[in-house]
């Protein structure tokens, strides 16, 4: 079970003192069997699915409790794009744009969307994923969840731009108890946080809703549970 510590502030964020570890996966499995006990309704969104590990781990952990909801994910599929990149550049600490440029030079974000498709065929999670391709910021404006709410929105895009908009594009299907989860960052911390830990916190300042850190192996986490 996922431990929590309550947070409010950026210091708040970047004051980390480690004091347990779950694996990615423990932790990801975790949050899925909160939704399911505790009732919160709605499908799952990721936004910045890349292979689709995390998708496939979801799946998973839905269907051992034999639930059909849906998983959905966005992904540019060929990493940042400009307007994300100098957007970082001209509001982050420098250190983050160097990582940044880092994954973007050697394309490890660059993936061939149908590698994804075919691990959940071969698993038998073709039915309950939905793969789309393009700029997070655009893709999850015309979207509309099978079960019209979400239980969970997944942010992994590691950059400001498009967790902040697909936050803002998606929080009118937030259900009473859905998760707002980052899982970028290490501990201890960076000299500031990451762009989607920015787009985290200004959400939890506009919605009033308590944002929580926890711990996924290596990296600091943080979530919003939201509450209407």
């Amino acid at each position: 079970m996922i431990q929590l510590s309550e947070v409010d502030t950026r210091e708040d964020m970047l004051s980390c003192t480690r004091h347990y570890t779950l694996s990615i996966e423990e932790a990801q499995r975790s949050l899925v069997e909160h939704l399911i006990l505790n009732n919160v309704e709605g499908d799952i969104v990721e936004l910045g699915c890349g292979t689709g590990k995390n998708t496939h781990i979801f799946a998973d952990t839905l269907k051992k409790y034999n639930r059909s909801n849906m998983i959905y994910g966005f992904d540019t599929f060929a990493g940042y794009t400009e307007s994300d990149m100098s957007e970082t550049k001209d509001k982050f600490h420098p250190g983050l744009m160097a990582g940044l440029l880092d994954n973007q030079n050697s394309k490890r974000w660059n993936v061939d969307e149908n590698i994804i498709k075919d691990k959940m065929i071969n698993s038998g999670f073709e039915d309950v994923t939905e793969i789309t391709k393009g700029d997070v910021k655009e893709t999850p404006k015309n979207f509309v969840p099978k079960r019209g709410k979400i239980s969970m929105l997944y942010v992994d895009c590691n950059i400001y731009g498009a967790s902040k908009s697909g936050i803002d594009n998606l929080k009118q299907f937030f259900s009473d108890g859905c998760l707002v989860v980052t899982d970028s960052g290490f501990c201890p911390p960076p000299p500031d946080i990451c762009g989607e830990q920015e787009a985290l916190l200004e959400y939890h300042q506009e919605s009033k809703n308590r944002m929580y850190r926890t711990h996924f192996g290596d990296y600091i986490a943080f979530l919003v549970e939201v509450k209407k």
